[in-house]
This record gives C-alpha cells, sequence and structure tokens, in this order.
C-alpha cells in the first residue's frame, strides 16, 4: 500500500515544479515518475499535459521514452487552491480522473498538490482513490540525495528481425509487419526470455523457476574479478567501487523465434534500452523489467509506422538523451529518413512534456547522450573540466560552460601546429560545442579547411592556405559565422590586469549564453570554460581550458598538471592586450 512508502521529492523535480510555479500556467496537470527501492519511492521528475491533449497520448510517449526503472507513479497538479485538497479534487476531478484512469491497474494512485505562490515548501501528497475521489494524506520529505547518481546502467542492444512474406502490397507488408511485432511481444513475455551479462558467463532469466538471489553488486564484482590488481606477489587486490555512475553493463538478448519456409523479406529493428539499478536489487528483477521494456519500444516502432501517412516503410532508430534539467535519460526513436526541421514539431511536442528549454536543441540526434564506456570518433575528451576541485575563490557564483564539448590540443589528428596553433585549436573546441548541441552536423574543420575559409571571404590571401601562420578571436568569429552562422561579440581589453574587472561580463555570457570563449592575447590563445566570481570580496579565478597541451589524452595529467582548471588572474599577462570571441548561440530547439 502506498502508506507504507517512504516518498521524498528530489532537488531536480522540486527545481521543475518551482520553474513551473513561476510560469504560473494554471492549472498544470501531468504524470509524476519515480523510482523505488526497497521501501522508499524517490519523485524524480515529471511531465506535463498539454491543453486539449488526451491523457492516453500522453501516458503512451513518456512510458515509452522513460529509462527502466523510472515508472509512472501518479499525477502532479500545481494550483492555486493549495490549502483545502477537497476544494483541488472537486475542481478538477475530471482532469484528475482522466489522468489516472490509463494508467496500468498496479499503479500507485498517489497525488502530489503544488501551491504556485510557496513552491518551495507548499506541496502536498496524498494517496488517491480514483473510484470514491478521496484523498488520504501521505508524508513527503525533500531530500538532496541523487538516487540515480548511485545506480547502475545496464543497456540493452539487439536487432530483432520481423520475417515476413514477400509482397508489392504495401498495406499488406505494413498489417505483417504489425503481426510480427505482436508475435515478438508474445515470445518475450513467454518466461522464455533470457539475458547475458556481456564480459561474464552470468544469464538472467524471466521464468519462474529462476531462483537466483544474486545482487547486482554481485554481478560487477562477478565482471571485474578479473579485472583485479596483483600486487607483485601473484596475489589480486580487490578494489572496491565507489562511482556506480560511470558504470554501464551491457546485456544481450537471447530468445528464439522459429519461421516458415515462405519466401520473405526481412527488416530488422534496433531495439536500445536503458535501464537504472540499484546495486542492492537482485539482478533478476531487471530482466523482468527489460522484457516489458522490449515490448514497451516495440510499441514505439509500432506507432512510428502508423504516424506515416504516405504508408511507406522506413527504418526508425531508438535515441537517448539526458537533459540536464531532467537529470536522467529518455528515449525517443526516431525515422531514419526524416530531417531534423521535418521532426521540429515532435520535439517541441516533447520540450513541453519534460519542461525543457523552448530557445535550444535538446533532443536532435547529435544531443544523443554520450555513455560513460563510449568515446567519440577521434577519442577526444568531452568535458575535461569535470571532476575538478573547487576554484579556491571564497562565495560568489560560479558560471560555467553548458552543455558538452570536446578538448582540442597541439599535436592532434596528426597535425604538427606547435607554437602556431592554439587559436586553431581553441576554434574546434567552440565548433565541438555546436556540435554537441546539436546545432549543426557539420563537421569540426581541420587547420586547413579554417585558412581557407578565410581565404574565401577575402580575409587572407592565397598564401595563407597551408601556412603556418597564427589567427585571432577576429578571425575565429569570421570563422564560426561563416561555416555556422554563428554570430560572435568581440571584448577587448587592455591589458591582462584589467581582464578581472570582466568577470561579471563572462558570468553573464555563461549564464546566458553558456557558450565557451576564445580568448586571444600576444601570441597565445585560450578557451575560457568559465568564471568564480565574488562581487563582495572581488576575488575571481577562471576555468582554463589550454591547447598548448601536447601529450596523451588522459584526463588525469590534464587536470593534474593545469592543462584544464583554474587560474587566477596573474595567469594573463599584464603587458598583452586580450580579445575575446563569445559565439552567441542561436535560437532554436
Amino acid at each position: 500500500m502506498a502508506d507504507k512508502t517512504s516518498y521524498l521529492l528530489s532537488h531536480k523535480l522540486s527545481s521543475t515544479l518551482h520553474l513551473l510555479c513561476e510560469k504560473r500556467c494554471l492549472p498544470s496537470l501531468g504524470y509524476i515518475h519515480g523510482f523505488s527501492l526497497a521501501s522508499s519511492c524517490y519523485l524524480v521528475s515529471c511531465s506535463a499535459l498539454a491543453d486539449g491533449e488526451k491523457p492516453g497520448l500522453l501516458y503512451d510517449t513518456v512510458a515509452q521514452s522513460l529509462p527502466t526503472g523510472i515508472t509512472i507513479i501518479g499525477v502532479y497538479i500545481i494550483t492555486d487552491n493549495f490549502s483545502d485538497s477537497t476544494v483541488v479534487e472537486r475542481k478538477f476531478r475530471n482532469q484528475i480522473s482522466a489522468l489516472y484512469k490509463v494508467l496500468p491497474d498496479d499503479t500507485t494512485s498517489i497525488l502530489l498538490s503544488v501551491d504556485v505562490n510557496n513552491s518551495r515548501d507548499g506541496f502536498k501528497l496524498y494517496e488517491y482513490d480514483n473510484e470514491y475521489y478521496s484523498l488520504k494524506s501521505l508524508s513527503c520529505n525533500r531530500t538532496d540525495y541523487d538516487i540515480l547518481s548511485h545506480c547502475i546502467v545496464a543497456r540493452l542492444q539487439a536487432n530483432l528481425p520481423l520475417t515476413m512474406e514477400y509482397t508489392d502490397n504495401k498495406e499488406k507488408l505494413r498489417n505483417d509487419l504489425f503481426a510480427e511485432i505482436e508475435k515478438w511481444k508474445e515470445q518475450l513475455l513467454c518466461h522464455s526470455t533470457a539475458f547475458h551479462v556481456m564480459d561474464s558467463d552470468m544469464l538472467l532469466f524471466t521464468g519462474d523457476d529462476n531462483k537466483t538471489d544474486y545482487t547486482f553488486n554481485d554481478v560487477i564484482d562477478h565482471i571485474h574479478r578479473e579485472d583485479d590488481e596483483d600486487d607483485g606477489f601473484s596475489k589480486k587486490s580487490k578494489r572496491k567501487l565507489t562511482d556506480y555512475s560511470k558504470v554501464v553493463i551491457h546485456l544481450r538478448l537471447l530468445c528464439q523465434r522459429s519461421d516458415g519456409s515462405f519466401t520473405h523479406t526481412e527488416i530488422n529493428l534496433p531495439i536500445d534500452i536503458v535501464a537504472y539499478v540499484h546495486p542492492d536489487v537482485l539482478a533478476t528483477h531487471l530482466a523482468y523489467d527489460m522484457t516489458t521494456s522490449i515490448c514497451t519500444q516495440l510499441d514505439a516502432f509500432h506507432e512510428m509506422i502508423t504516424s506515416d501517412k504516405d504508408n511507406a516503410l522506413h527504418t526508425s532508430v531508438p535515441f537517448h538523451f539526458k537533459p540536464a534539467s531532467l537529470g536522467h535519460v529518455i528515449t525517443v526513436v526516431y525515422p531514419g529518413d526524416k530531417t531534423e526541421e521535418q521532426l521540429e514539431p515532435r520535439r517541441r511536442r516533447l520540450h513541453h512534456i519534460y519542461h525543457l528549454p523552448t530557445d535550444m536543441p535538446q533532443l536532435r540526434r547529435l544531443n544523443a547522450f554520450s555513455f560513460p564506456d563510449e568515446r567519440l570518433p577521434g577519442g577526444y575528451i568531452i568535458n575535461p573540466h569535470l571532476g575538478l576541485s573547487s576554484s579556491g575563490v571564497s562565495g560568489g557564483c560560479i558560471s560555467l560552460v553548458r552543455g558538452q564539448y570536446t578538448y582540442h590540443h597541439y599535436m592532434q589528428d596528426r597535425m604538427d601546429d606547435n607554437g602556431w596553433g592554439c587559436a586553431y585549436r581553441s576554434l574546434q573546441t567552440l565548433v565541438s560545442w555546436f556540435r554537441l548541441q546539436g546545432y549543426t552536423d557539420k563537421p569540426i574543420p581541420s587547420h586547413h579547411e579554417i585558412q581557407k575559409i578565410l581565404v574565401d571571404i577575402g580575409d587572407k590571401d592565397g598564401k595563407f592556405i597551408n601556412s603556418k601562420m597564427w589567427i585571432g578571436s577576429t578571425e575565429v568569429s569570421f570563422v564560426l559565422d561563416n561555416l555556422l552562422g554563428v554570430t560572435s561579440k568581440i571584448l577587448f581589453v587592455s591589458s591582462g590586469a584589467e581582464l578581472e574587472t570582466k568577470a561579471r561580463d563572462l558570468a553573464v555570457h555563461f549564464d546566458t549564453q553558456g557558450t565557451p570563449v576564445m580568448i586571444g592575447g600576444g601570441v597565445l590563445a585560450h578557451t575560457i570554460l568559465g568564471v568564480h566570481f565574488n562581487d563582495v570580496s572581488g576575488d575571481v579565478k577562471f576555468l582554463i581550458l589550454d591547447p598548448h597541451y601536447m601529450g596523451q589524452d588522459d584526463l588525469r595529467i590534464i587536470q593534474d598538471k593545469g592543462w584544464c582548471g583554474w587560474k587566477s588572474p596573474t595567469f594573463w599577462d599584464k603587458n598583452a592586450y586580450y580579445n575575446l570571441c563569445m559565439p552567441q548561440r542561436p535560437l532554436a530547439i
């Protein structure tokens, strides 16, 4: 029963509800999503019902996009009638009841009521009886404990073949395809499905005879047993894993299908499922949940085909995203033949559902989440500033680059640019930010391509191509404009000593634009990733990414040796003037 469960309101969800209250779009209704562990249920995120939208459509969209382990557990409502729960229930009975009616019968019926005038403290949780329209108060406490960061990520990738009799009749082929999807769902749910834990000899079963009682802590220990360190005396020293957020366990689906001997055509559905699993949970539970999630993703493929008005059969692909404001992965199945412009209406709806910003891309295919065990082509390090120690400034505010970028520095890409290529490398880092945020699919330009752009626009003469000539902030802004259509502000300071007076300007830039900043002065160029500024004491530190590094892409060395780190104002040459190229991100979705 709901009253035996301890409910905890996460910081992420609390922040989202606060922003919704500030918008004062009343009433605001939707679903609450939770992560359950033992007798506790963490309220981690929510999804909004749009005006005029059918609750069933919202439920299907959310159920198909939430990761395994996070489920819809109830309804939220933001209202100015907060003080009287009876008034809230009577006034919005139809909307609340409609949201509950489409939920599975085993869903916990809770209602989170939020006071639009006091979102920080004004929230109440109830057990809701949708048959008798009664409310029973439940205890709910705030927590700063991020349960999902203490979970393991399990990922299943598989190609499910759909085999059908060949026909030129698209309508028949379409119907046969739907029938094949239903057959797969029946097969998956018949308790003969198993999952192989990759890099181990462990199997997870869904059958009733599965009596395994090991947890995912045991699974991790088993996988890493062979990786334990040798202490020099042919003995293994067991290492204790402390950061589960960087652990990704890969699963392989074991499920057989028998087919007829007719002439056939085959379509492969690329299943890709993500699950959040707490280390203390029994491993067998995941097998059941994964099976259900596969069926849910098959429904998403089914709907993708159904919504195609030209009756064509197109390949669709699941993409995983992890918006910063949401705090967990969501999965969206996109048709492979559609452009980003064609998909904008769907993205806009998803932005509304998950309360995502409407002025920057979050769910474009290039925004796809990179899992901890994945590396980008080229082996570039993503966000090397993460994990750095504090700046040393007491108090004040920290303003940082928002989103992802890659670190580009001397001697990468088999290019010897030692002594002249630092601004080129900083420019490459800036372009990587626009790529990874989904603004462009254009590749990061090489030195030659950068030089050619500057020649083509008339800024340089032909001799500049293949030369070792420096470029500065102005040239960087020209390339960003020509290559990406991105405009930049140029901020000038007459000496390095003056840079600390621009801390507030930099803070505003990072808080509003979020893009990395290229700075050039004398013969050196760097990338500014953030600023920590105390406007009372005047203390300031700059977060600097140094493109002059020439070693291997080893994050520990890069951080420990200061190639990415906090720098005081004395880092800048007081006798050199500086120009800062501050890219302005386009307003897009």
